[in-house]
């Protein structure tokens, strides 16, 4: 597993979360500080990894899933595409497991971004329901990247269906600000 992120907080990171180089020097430990980092994982994410992990610091808690195979270049956490390219893209169903070996079905389309027009488009993304809504307590969860409307989306601040600290497994609920690292392989 190659660690490509990590957000504690509300951030406004639409356009550049796993996308650009960003405070790569915090993801040299597994502790997530403060604010967010990544790197500019999209090329990995299409080329060569398969499967996606949400985890706290210590790793002892985590989701993972196997990404979409539609995914590309052009279409993988491009937030700029728009809500409603987004919202067009075909729904497919995957099994997200915890550290326990629970499983819950959620859905993803080929940009990993949550489709719900209210919902901000979050990314990376598992969502409860095709429309693309959220669920405190389930393994489907999302990143949330903005707190504002942006490409097409408004925001009311369900999106951010993450953990908001290391215990807090899955989240017990969404519209908090996120406590993650992201994983890929």
């Amino acid at each position: 597993w190659t660690l490509v992120g990590q957000m504690h907080g509300y951030q406004e990171v639409e356009h550049v979360w796993l996308r650009t180089l960003h405070n790569e020097a915090a993801l040299q430990t597994r502790e997530i500080e403060e604010g967010w980092a990544c790197l500019p994982a999209v090329d990995m994410a299409v080329h060569m990894a398969t499967s996606l992990r949400f985890s706290n610091s210590d790793m002892s808690k985590y989701v993972m899933w196997d990404m979409d195979s539609e995914r590309s270049m052009a279409t993988w956490w491009n937030h700029s595409a728009g809500r409603q390219a987004v919202e067009r893209a075909a729904d497919h169903l995957v099994t997200v497991q915890d550290q326990g070996g629970n499983t819950k079905q959620c859905h993803q389309n080929a940009y990993g971004i949550m489709k719900a027009g209210e919902h901000g488009g979050s990314y990376p993304a598992a969502t409860f329901n095709t429309y693309g809504n959220t669920g405190g307590g389930d393994l489907c969860m999302a990143v949330g990247v903005s707190t504002g409307g942006k490409d097409g989306w408004s925001n009311n601040m369900n999106g951010w269906d993450a953990p908001r600290s290391d215990i807090d497994w899955p989240n017990a609920a969404y519209s908090v600000p996120p406590h993650i690292s992201v994983w890929l392989k």
